[in-house]
């Protein structure tokens, strides 16, 4: 057989299983998420072009490399067309369901489905970006509360300050207002991450193609698609960013682009500190220093850095330092409140709260988007794509075989901070730490490594695959093609610990799916190894699509926001004379619905609590440590004393004495449309009026 023969018979191979995977995927995605009549005609069109692939192998060649050498020019397009059709990935949809009396009510979803998990973003971010509308884009916001909350602490919202430059997901709220301003932060986010993803990869591996593939890979995993909002995914973005940046700000040689990187450079350095997430900041920024640093050493030949540039360097430092220094002492307040809460309170992390089994991408990610686990919260099951563990066997024996050869690979630099780097969050994560040296590594501000391990390793993947393939010739594929079945057995030893995730619609039958799962792991790294790219390549954009490319859904405007009647009704009652609401009746929902239009609601979320409020009615303090709190409010009215309690750490529940209202400053009351709050009000002597019922709900004046 020819070498000809056999390369096309490689190449039909590749093409029909991809074939395979597509109209699979395809046939899962339509049985089990909601809205995917568009893969009807997607299916069709993607198994013919893929099917073109054959015959018309250098144009898509071409076109890929077409793609990345515009990459900024295309995203620039694709951007500006999906912001003017106002189409974003928020989980609003949800509104709809939750306090929509017409269960048909169009929703503006044209694929999948709101996710009810997500409520940090439908239920708390977005109706504080929507808010300052109504607030004017000011820092301190009295929309949710009478003493006031500082926004930028609060999740990040659009606030009009020097921080602006660190956060341009938001500029198209104050540009444009909420539809647009949602289209843009969601568009903007994924974009720029794919591009600041590629500029990373690129310069870690010095491959274009395996960059391409390695953006999408961190983008669209799972634990990235789960926490898309609000800080998690800021804080990788705003990581990979600085260091994109920064490599680039000591290799320019021209003049516009030491000026374009001066410029980025106090953007980044601004965005990263404002991400305000300690838990992930501390770990990717040390990460991606120990990494800037050694691909410096490694590309030191290409330095073009000199005694202007320090000048330069200085400026951008000091700018970035005046408007992160700006915003802390006008912060400085709010923070030393956050930091005194009992929850979340002032946290120390000394790790060792993980098992063997946090070293491996969670398996269960792979039903994540068909079928929600029965006791367990798919976020915080949901982990990134990679073959760390393949690489950390992997990294001492190419090491090796480059010190038996007596070459120096600088290359290997860049490799061993991912080796040690992993080596010391594995110890964290599995020994843990004595308190003090958590506290002098800063790492007593981790309480989420098993994250920041995964986007370690999913770097250190990409790396360790740009490698074996420049370095092929040199290296034994039996020694590695070992490694890779160690890797695999590793990873089936672990397969039943991931199974204490019980997933109630899963099969006896089904729960072997865990196996075949990590199986494909361990072949992905064979692939590797043998450098079989197009089926590795196949295996791992299968398993990408199978865990989070449906996570969230593509929803086109905020009609499941704004288009509610008794939200119109509320609207309508203070257009003329404004006031403060609150909600009773266990409407955790509806209260911040309110708050995301505009109306000033005391008992939406709180980001830290809100003394001015409950030493009205709690004048001695007597129940603070169950307000001092992050807290979602909900509110009971009833005729005896005042009581608090909380379900849950960031759940506050206040039976609340319906005399006390007039207490609170409260002017409207939004009450459920069946329940006896108007009684109750009457045998405690409010005087108030009945101004709407209807679609469920009743609307009170109070005075």
């Amino acid at each position: 057989m020819t070498q000809t023969t056999r390369r096309r018979i490689y190449e039909i191979s590749e093409i029909t299983l991809t074939n395979f995977l597509i109209l699979g995927c395809s046939l899962l995605f339509s049985f089990y998420v909601e809205n995917t009549g568009i893969l009807r005609w997607l299916c069709p069109v993607l198994l013919l072009i893929n099917s073109m692939r054959y015959f018309m192998e250098k144009r898509f060649e071409n076109a890929l490399d077409f793609l990345i050498h515009y990459r900024w020019l295309i995203g620039g397009i694709v951007f500006a067309v999906l912001v003017m059709l106002r189409v974003s990935g928020s989980s609003i949809s949800c509104y709809n369901f939750l306090c929509s009396s017409d269960p048909a009510k169009h929703s503006g979803v044209i694929y999948g489905t709101g996710r009810l998990i997500r409520t940090d973003e439908y239920l708390v971010q977005q109706p504080y970006f929507f808010s300052q509308r109504a607030n004017g884009y000011r820092e301190i916001s009295h929309m949710m509360s009478i003493s006031g909350q500082d926004m930028i602490i609060g999740y990040n919202s659009p606030v009009l300050d020097f921080t602006l430059i660190g956060k341009p997901f938001v500029w198209g709220y104050m540009l444009f207002g909420n539809a647009v301003g949602l289209s843009w932060y969601w568009c903007s986010k994924t974009i720029l991450a794919l591009l600041a993803a590629f500029e990373m990869c690129r310069i870690l591996t010095r491959s274009d193609r395996l960059s391409l593939f390695g953006s999408i890979l961190i983008v669209y995993s799972p634990v990235m698609q789960w926490w898309f909002a609000p800080h998690m995914y800021d804080v990788f973005f705003w990581a990979m960013a600085l260091f994109a940046v920064g490599w680039h700000f000591v290799m320019a040689d021209r003049r516009w682009m030491k000026i374009l990187t001066a410029v980025l450079g106090v953007s980044v350095l601004v965005g990263f500190a404002v991400a305000l997430f300690p838990s992930l900041q501390v770990a990717s920024g040390l990460l991606v220093f120990a990494l800037f640093i050694a691909c410096l050493v490694r590309d030191r030949d290409r330095i073009r850095f000199g005694k202007t540039d320090i000048l330069r360097a200085v400026i951008v430092v000091a700018a970035a330092g005046l408007i992160l220094g700006n915003f802390v002492l006008n912060a400085k307040d709010a923070i030393r409140m956050l930091s005194d809460t009992v929850y979340p309170g002032k946290r120390v992390s000394t790790g060792g709260d993980y098992r063997a089994v946090s070293l491996f991408s969670n398996i269960s990610d792979v039903f994540g988007q068909f079928v929600l686990p029965g006791s367990n919260n798919i976020c915080e099951l949901s982990t990134f794509n990679h073959l760390g563990v393949f690489c950390i066997f992997a990294y001492p024996y190419v090491w090796a075989v480059q010190k038996k050869r007596h070459k120096k690979d600088r290359s290997l630099a860049v490799g061993g901070v991912f080796f040690f780097a992993s080596l010391i969050e594995i110890e964290f994560m599995l020994i843990g730490f004595p308190e003090k040296l958590a506290k002098i590594t800063l790492f007593s501000y981790i309480n989420r490594m098993v994250i920041a391990y995964g986007f370690t390793e999913t770097l250190f993947t990409l790396w360790m695959v740009s490698y074996l393939y420049g370095n092929r010739k040199k290296l034994n594929k039996k020694w590695l093609s070992a490694i890779a079945l160690l890797f695999t057995l590793a990873y089936f030893s672990v397969c039943r610990d991931q199974m204490d995730a019980v997933y109630t619609k899963l099969t006896v039958l089904g729960k072997y799916v865990y196996y075949l799962c990590a199986l494909g792991f361990g072949v992905t790294a064979l692939l590797v190894v043998w450098q079989k790219k197009r089926f590795a390549v196949t295996l791992a954009a299968s398993w990408i699509v199978l865990t989070s490319v449906g996570v969230n859904p593509v929803v086109v405007g905020i009609s499941s926001v704004t288009d509610h009647q008794f939200v119109k009704a509320a609207e309508a009652c203070t257009k003329e004379e404004g006031g403060a609401w609150i909600t009773v009746g266990n409407m955790n929902v509806e209260q911040n619905l309110l708050l995301a239009n505009g109306l000033q609601t005391l008992n939406a979320v709180n980001y830290y609590p809100d003394f001015e409020k409950w030493e009205a009615i709690d004048p001695d303090g007597k129940n603070e440590t169950e307000y001092n709190r992050y807290a979602h409010i909900v509110v009971d009215l009833t005729d005896s004393p005042t009581a608090y309690s909380n379900e849950s750490p960031d759940q506050l529940n206040v039976e609340l004495n319906a005399g006390d209202l007039e207490k609170m400053g409260v002017r409207y009351v939004l009450a459920r449309e069946d329940g006896k709050d108007a009684e109750i009000m009457e045998d405690c002597g409010v005087r108030f009026r009945e101004l709407y019922s209807g679609s469920g709900y009743k609307i009170f004046k109070l005075g």
